[in-house]
């Protein structure tokens, strides 16, 4: 069961649904998670404009970028069927995570590509 809990009265009632469970010889599990903003559209349409400023200084496809950059900033091992894989991206960053990842791109693409990445608010997009 998936319960946002934004107002006192939800706590409330969040609290009266616990106390009414039956016992279970095993017990119950509960999972409490801070609601986050996921990535906005904003943020997502200047990391293509940056990975396209870094495309058009390297030579690199933008997808390229993309992948590398998630997989340098990104990556983590997760188990699956029994073999250790590689999971990387930026689809489930919330809004604070996808900014430090921007951030660490502006970084490398300065400190070692010798590109300057404006910030967000710099950016002007031709017509």
């Amino acid at each position: 069961m998936l319960y946002k809990i934004r107002t006192t009265q939800d706590k409330t009632k969040a609290i009266e649904y616990i106390q009414r469970l039956p016992g279970r010889e095993l017990g119950w599990k509960l999972n409490i998670l801070p609601i986050t903003k996921s990535r906005s559209g904003c943020q997502n349409s200047y990391m293509w404009y940056v990975f396209e400023l870094i495309s058009k200084e390297t030579g690199q496809s933008k997808d390229d970028i993309h992948d590398f950059y998630c997989q340098k900033f990104l990556s983590h091992n997760k188990e699956l069927f029994g073999e250790t894989i590689l999971k990387s991206g930026t689809s489930e960053l919330d809004t604070r995570q996808f900014e430090e990842f921007m951030t660490n791109v502006r970084q490398h693409a300065q400190e070692f590509l010798n590109i300057f990445v404006p910030l967000p608010n710099e950016v002007i997009y031709d017509d």
